[in-house]
């Protein structure tokens, strides 16, 4: 009796292994393990029409909170790999860029530069901070002001949905119209937007200059350091990188350098966020 007991026992464990083995041990490579796989596409606006839709609040550095199901797709343009961009990603469509915070760090390892995602904005917020455009949800400062925050992990994980693989090849820099450096709707219609200025120097670039030292040698000012470019003011136009980032301390090209990066807005200045120091290139 003990030893019909002991082969049923085997039989069975032998059994639950295989089945486990099915389920298991063979990993389904399309199935995504982030974002929300039910989310369809059933009422997808572009940057530039939310935008619109929100201009009043960008402006005045409001909220709009999205009522009804709306959706955006959009592809990512830069995220935290670099360290400058922290707790927050740009994407954008072929109608503009916008900044999405999300309150967790190694985007990068769910959001590489090049994937497609859609976005589902009902009961989101789109405000801005300085006018820079920004989708997240409410945040109070400790001056008890209300702005634009970081989406709570847990609500962002029901909000996006993968499409496809990352594409680092689908996104292109657009050239920047340094004509246009004052034109307050090129910055509006442009701020957020992955772009390249052309043909110009970094204006501390000595040679031994870096990105965002923190020793003390230049301010800084949100625990970033604003690098001029020769010829504008940089009330018009800079370099910003974060004392975090983990190109901060790479000494700065000189000469004649293409910079592309993320072209954000403070207020009425264009700031420049560089994804690493790739992204400034030495014109030979």
């Amino acid at each position: 009796m003990k030893i019909t007991k002991y082969i049923i026992m085997v039989v069975a464990c032998l059994t639950l292994a295989s089945c486990m083995d099915e389920g298991y041990g063979t990993p389904n490579e399309d199935e995504n393990f982030f974002g929300n796989d039910t989310l369809t596409e059933n009422n997808v606006v572009t940057i530039a029409e939310l935008k619109e839709m929100c201009a009043d609040e960008i402006e005045s550095q409001g909220l709009f909170k999205v009522e009804k199901p709306m959706q955006v797709k959009v592809r990512v343009t830069a995220n935290d790999r670099g360290g400058n961009f922290y707790t927050q990603f740009a994407a954008q469509d072929n109608t503009g860029g916008i900044l999405i915070g999300v309150g967790q760090g190694g985007l990068y390892g769910i959001l590489p530069q090049g994937q497609e995602i859609l976005l589902e904005l009902k009961d989101l917020y789109v405000g801005s901070y300085r006018k820079q455009a920004q989708i997240g949800m409410p945040y109070v400062n400790n001056k008890g002001e209300i702005g634009i925050g970081k989406i709570h992990r847990a609500v962002w994980q029901e909000h996006f949905r993968l499409i496809g693989k990352a594409d680092s090849t689908s996104i292109k820099a657009e050239e920047f119209d340094k004509s246009r450096m004052k034109d307050k709707e090129y910055m509006r219609a442009n701020s957020g937007k992955l772009m390249v200025i052309k043909d110009v120097e970094l204006a501390e670039a000595d040679g031994a200059a870096v990105f965002a030292p923190d020793d003390g040698s230049v301010p800084l000012y949100g625990n970033g350091a604003n690098r001029k470019i020769k010829g504008y003011s940089d009330r018009e136009i800079c370099v910003r990188t974060s004392k975090y980032a983990k190109f901060a301390h790479e000494v700065m090209p000189t000469g004649k350098v293409n910079i592309t990066g993320v072209f954000t807005r403070y207020q009425d200045t264009w700031q420049i966020m560089l994804r690493t120091s790739k992204d400034v290139e030495v014109i030979k």
